[in-house]
């Protein structure tokens, strides 16, 4: 099943808040969290540190649809493993800390993500327990 692009921001209600999937060491299995998310701008910085434990977050584009949040110094400040995600080549990278999947527009704002997206998320990408 593709991946559907979005033109403009999307929120699952009109208040101001985008649906985010996220996972932290030890949970079982992923959640959905809303924060608060400008309509015209998306996520702004301080949302996104705050998917992430407040602190310094960085992006991995996972593809055009989609970006992981997570925390960029998670691996020097003691983070716990989390999960793995393999590439195409079978190769895992060991995810640390907090993490949390938005969607990205076209012109690269982070924004919430549609119904369905969760059951995407999880059938596109090779997630690996740890």
């Amino acid at each position: 099943m593709p991946a559907r692009r979005v033109e403009k921001l999307v929120s699952p209600s009109d208040e101001g808040r985008g649906r985010v999937l996220g996972k932290k060491p030890g949970d079982k299995g992923w959640k959905y969290a809303e924060y608060d998310m400008d309509l015209k701008e998306g996520f702004d910085f301080k949302a996104l540190q705050k998917m992430v434990g407040n602190s310094i977050f960085a992006s991995l584009r996972l593809d055009e649809d989609f970006v992981l949040i997570c925390d960029e110094n998670g691996s020097l400040n003691g983070s716990k493993p989390n999960v793995g995600l393999a590439n195409q080549n079978g190769e895992v990278l060991t995810l640390v800390g907090p993490i949390a999947v938005v969607r990205v527009t076209r012109k690269g704002a982070f924004v919430g993500l549609l119904p369905g997206d969760g059951e995407l998320i999880g059938e596109t990408f090779d997630w690996r327990a740890l």
